[in-house]
């Protein structure tokens, strides 16, 4: 890890003149001026000779541990896996006899961190100069450890194994997957839960889950906080696969859920095919399953679990796309019409009338993309040529609140072709009901590029973000990054000094933009020469992001603010110094008149 000191900013006052009258409006101008946020650079990441110059953070928590990779020197080496913390890089993973070749190659990656300084991912495993699989590890308290499914099934003929490892919960819990062999060859897979210690084999087994020599199919899909699994596991009939079953694992025991029975089993075959997205912190889950008319595919239908029952949801052959902690869930349609199932109730979302329906698809085209714990829904919607044609010239994004759907983000001049065309996209959403999207930029016919946008509920406003423009009017700003206290990350093409290079930012609505090259000095060290993109944060204003060297090579970059002091300190030091100068005055006098008397 490396320090780059901070630009210096400090203004020299002059004194001399009247000292107690300048003291005193030292006081107070530093007290009442508004001063800009700087920020710390340092350079997560290892160092040293075995390493090479570029590293990559992924991961950031709420205490300022960062968790990351770094290139290992020589080109094709791999990358080692890292935490920084505390001001210090360590490396983590797997590492000595098995994972690495004779020539010191070895690949390390981490998938997750949490909060609580917990990392998992995996390392690579070698026989001689031979990659042969590689092993899922959790890093703890300072120490990797193995995790996965380990012994007789889960070991090929050279003694190797194969994981996946899938998600972490607050509580280090982890959740994977590991090969299965017979007589070295590889059979199957299976899910497993990491809890306490244990690693335990999870999802559903026996008779019907299980084909020829004993193999089985079960994956890990996600995991909550409370420890609840979802997942899959093929169906078998006469050692063949014959569909897909659900399954939620919760205190121990995993259970089958999703659609089945009549209409949803192929009566020929007997086939069924059901498959789960994605759970919610009280152990909601959604998924799909496919439909039949006796043995005819029949599209297929969405559902959720919840309290132990199924319920077909949504407006027919659909798709689900997410679920929020009070079971509202969002999908689309056969029909190609965004839903919210709310309340026991499905209702259809998106823009309509004219513009945005068309009878060639009988009607709006329209899909949802997120969902907040609010119910709150953003999504887009197509707009058409003609109320009677396919041809679109377009897409709008729109926001759902308490029964309303309003367009949101850029439209109008700037941001329509002169053939009608305007296009916006959404990328995040928070729950605070913000939202950030990109807009294509128009002049006449021309394309000019693309600007980022920030809508905010509470005043219903969109915002447009747009840093920098060239003299042709083209200009780029890109989000990478919405908190949930609506700070946006990104970065802009700057063209103000003749050239367009791109700078990273930070931009609320109280603060507005700010250009991160200029809060610190990338120029004190030979390290760093700039930073290009700003692309999370951890709710307590420390930013990662990436950064160029001076020799062009990309590292990883994290800010840390610098506290400023306070408005009442300044100003007590103000007068601190104002009562230590008038002091040195009256001691002063008082020489005098003793001498005086003298």
């Amino acid at each position: 890890m490396k320090t780059l000191p901070l630009a210096s900013r400090a203004r020299r006052c002059n004194l001399n003149v009247v000292p107690s009258l300048a003291l005193l409006a030292l006081g107070i101008s530093f007290a009442a001026g508004a001063t800009a946020q700087t920020y710390q650079a340092e350079l997560p990441g290892l160092t040293g000779a075995a390493y090479g110059n570029s590293s990559y953070a992924m991961h950031i928590n709420a205490s300022g541990q960062v968790f990351g990779r770094t290139e290992l020197h020589g080109a094709g080496m791999g990358y080692a896996a890292w935490i920084y913390s505390n001001g210090s890089t360590q490396r983590i993973g797997l590492t000595g006899a098995g994972y690495a070749d004779p020539f010191g190659r070895a690949d390390s990656w981490v998938i997750a961190g949490t909060s609580a300084g917990d990392a998992i991912g995996w390392s690579e495993r070698f026989d001689g100069y031979s990659s042969v699989g590689r092993t899922g590890w959790l890093y703890s308290n300072g120490v990797t450890r193995q995790i996965g499914l380990t012994g007789s099934g889960y070991t090929d003929s050279r003694g190797n194994t194969l994981d996946g490892i899938a998600a972490i919960n607050a509580s280090g819990q982890v959740i994977g997957g590991t090969t299965q062999y017979l007589a070295g060859a590889e059979i199957g897979w299976s899910a497993w839960i990491y809890s306490n210690g244990n690693v335990q084999r999870i999802g559903l087994a026996g008779a019907g889950y299980t084909g020829m020599s004993a193999s089985s199919q079960s994956g890990a899909v996600a995991l909550n906080d409370a420890g609840q699994v979802i997942g899959y596991s093929t169906r078998y009939s006469n050692n063949s696969g014959n569909g897909s079953a659900a399954w939620l694992y919760s205190n121990g025991s995993t259970q089958e859920i999703g659609l089945v029975g009549a209409g949803y089993t192929n009566t020929a075959t007997g086939y069924n095919f059901n498959e789960v997205v994605a759970i919610n912190r009280v152990g909601q889950a959604i998924g799909t399953a496919f439909r039949y008319n006796g043995s005819n595919p029949d599209g297929r239908d969405a559902w959720i679990y919840s309290n132990g029952n199924t319920q077909q949801i949504g407006l027919g052959n659909d798709s689900v796309a997410a679920i929020n902690g009070a079971g509202e869930v969002i999908g689309r349609s056969g029909s190609l019409k965004a839903w919210l199932y709310s309340n026991g109730s499905t209702q259809a979302l998106g823009l309509t009338g004219a513009g945005y329906t068309t009878t060639y698809y009988g009607g709006a085209v329209s899909k949802a993309f997120a969902i907040n714990d609010a119910g709150q829904v953003v999504g887009t919607s197509e707009r058409f040529e003609s109320a009677t044609s396919p041809g679109t010239k377009g897409q709008s994004v729109w926001l759902y609140s308490h029964g309303v759907t309003e367009e949101i983000g850029l439209t109008g001049v700037g941001y329509t072709r002169d053939d009608g065309r305007s296009f916006n996209d959404v990328t995040a959403f928070n729950g605070a009901g913000q939202a950030v999207g990109k807009a294509s930029r128009y002049s006449g016919s021309n394309d000019l590029g693309e600007a980022a946008w920030f809508y905010d509920d509470s005043q219903g406003k969109t915002f447009a973000l747009t840093f920098s423009v060239a003299a042709n009017g083209r200009a780029r700003t890109e989000v990478s990054f919405l908190g949930e206290d609506g700070l946006v990350l990104g970065r802009f093409e700057d063209f103000s000094n003749n050239g367009d290079v791109f700078k990273a930012f930070a931009w609320t609505v109280s603060g507005g933009l700010k250009v991160l090259d200029t809060l610190f000095d990338p120029g004190a060290s030979a390290d760093l020469s700039s930073l290009v993109v700003a692309y999370k944060a951890n709710g307590a204003d420390q930013i990662l992001g990436r950064g160029l060297g001076s020799d062009g090579i990309e590292v990883a970059v994290l800010l840390t603010p610098v506290p400023e002091p306070t408005s009442a300190s300044l100003m007590l030091a103000g007068f601190g110094l104002l009562a230590w100068r008038a002091r040195r005055i009256m001691v002063r006098s008082g020489s005098v008149q003793r001498s005086m008397v003298r």
